[in-house]
């Protein structure tokens, strides 16, 4: 009689070390698609490499009624910029002009403004910093902000 309760034991021990290793091995499968869904939820919509570095920062025309030239420039400890991105809104009561310019002075994007303006200008961009020029016509009053991003590795 006593083998026999020396085999059970030895059968219930097989048995729920049998079920623990399973256990443990749905555990690991549920934490490796926990984490894998975590990172592709973290990196979705990232147009940067895990490495790269972003600065972004923002910028008032100070009076729209008024000529301004805007010098914006990337993060201090960024390495090598690849691509600019400007965001301009506002609103501008008249008619007025903002531009991007290239280093030698000639404009590289353009958009005429008048009313409620919201655009974003994006593009390869491979120097440290960028000049914009905003020249009212007939400007008599209204708000605009730019807020611009220098992506860089």
């Amino acid at each position: 009689m006593r083998k026999m309760e020396k085999g059970q034991n030895h059968e219930e021990r097989r048995t729920r070390r049998t079920k623990r290793r399973r256990s443990m091995k749905v555990n690991r499968l549920i934490l490796c698609l926990g984490v894998a869904g975590l990172m592709a939820g973290c990196s979705r919509n990232l147009d940067l490499p895990l490495t790269g570095s972003l600065y972004e920062a923002g910028q008032v025309v100070a009076d729209v009624t008024k000529q301004e030239t805007m010098r914006i420039a990337k993060g201090q400890t960024q390495g090598d910029i690849y691509h600019l991105a400007i965001d301009v809104s506002g609103e501008v009561k008249g008619e007025a002009e903002i531009s991007l310019m290239y280093e030698d002075g000639k404009p590289y994007r353009t958009e005429k403004l008048s009313g409620p303006v919201s655009f974003q200008w994006q593009n390869d961009w491979y120097t440290d910093n960028a000049e914009i020029q905003y020249t009212p016509s007939s400007v008599t009053g209204g708000t605009l902000r730019l807020t611009y991003t220098f992506k860089g590795r």
